[in-house]
């Protein structure tokens, strides 16, 4: 039986005053904000309630809840406050939701990717899950991205046009090294430009990858603005038009040739907590 709306609406008071309670005692400081951080389990046994009754709770207001692996195990941080949409965390979590039902669920991709792999007589591992340096890689993303167009920048990345763009953009900032970056510059090597230790297999690059993307994050959203440059103009209002050529000026070729890769950004981890 499902418990009653009242069940729920003592739940939400117990549970709150647990909230405000632990962030008092023991808050933890994440992305500007102070959260209180338990397993739901743990949350459960404290409220004298079900898991399931702390999970459908903290979804409403005046909740405002993520998701996180801390030490081996998931918790819940969970705060009283109105969310954020611009949170960097809460954008990459959907971000790798994007990933993997665009990417790693794609069975047209991994099919291509395994005939690629097996033509170069390498063994093909499909890949599973967006992994902790990955959602590490993609809070990154949603904090350099510009804001309010994090998503949007994002989705048009790992397109097919997004990709190839972002692609031919990381060659104009690695062509001139004196080894070249194979994975990015030689599509048929697979070799990849993240250093990797003794024994580790290469990165392939034919397809979205998402520690690259962090590297040249300035290159996606150069090729993001620059799509929307091509598009006829003329027949959208002018505020519109001066904010594309205003964003256009800050990523443009003469600026992205200012800017200079972060090549230890692909596998900076969230410190305090994990992602």
């Amino acid at each position: 039986m499902p418990e009653s709306s009242n069940a729920d609406s003592s739940a939400q008071v117990r549970l709150e005053t647990l909230v405000r309670q632990t962030i008092e005692e023991q808050g933890q400081l994440l992305e500007g904000k102070t959260w209180a951080i338990r397993p739901r389990q743990d949350w459960a046994e404290m409220a004298g309630v079900s898991a399931k009754t702390v999970t459908r709770v903290f979804q409403k207001a005046p909740f405002d809840t993520l998701r996180k692996r801390v030490e081996g195990r998931q918790a819940a941080l969970v705060r009283i406050g109105k969310p954020d949409p611009n949170q960097p965390s809460r954008l990459a979590a959907t971000m790798a939701k994007i990933f993997l039902d665009n990417i790693v669920q794609n069975d047209a991709v991994n099919a291509k990717q395994k005939a690629i792999c097996e033509a170069a007589g390498r063994e093909w591992k499909p890949k599973k899950d967006v992994t902790p340096k990955e959602y590490g890689c993609l809070i990154g993303l949603a904090q350099d991205f510009r804001q309010d167009w994090q998503l949007d920048i994002f989705k048009y990345a790992i397109s097919a046009d997004g990709w190839k763009r972002t692609k031919d953009l990381s060659k104009y900032k690695t062509e001139d090294l004196e080894t070249p970056m194979c994975g990015i510059l030689e599509e048929n090597k697979g070799a990849s430009f993240i250093k990797l230790k003794p024994g580790k297999a290469h990165l392939f690059h034919h397809y979205p990858n998402i520690r690259t993307l962090r590297v040249f994050w300035m290159c996606a959203e150069s090729a993001f603005v620059a799509s929307h440059m091509k598009t006829n103009l003329s027949e959208v209002p002018k505020e519109e038009v001066d904010f594309w050529e205003e964003w256009w000026a800050e990523r443009d070729t003469a600026a992205l040739h200012d800017w200079e890769p972060d090549y230890s950004s692909e596998i900076d981890p969230i410190k305090d907590v994990s992602g």
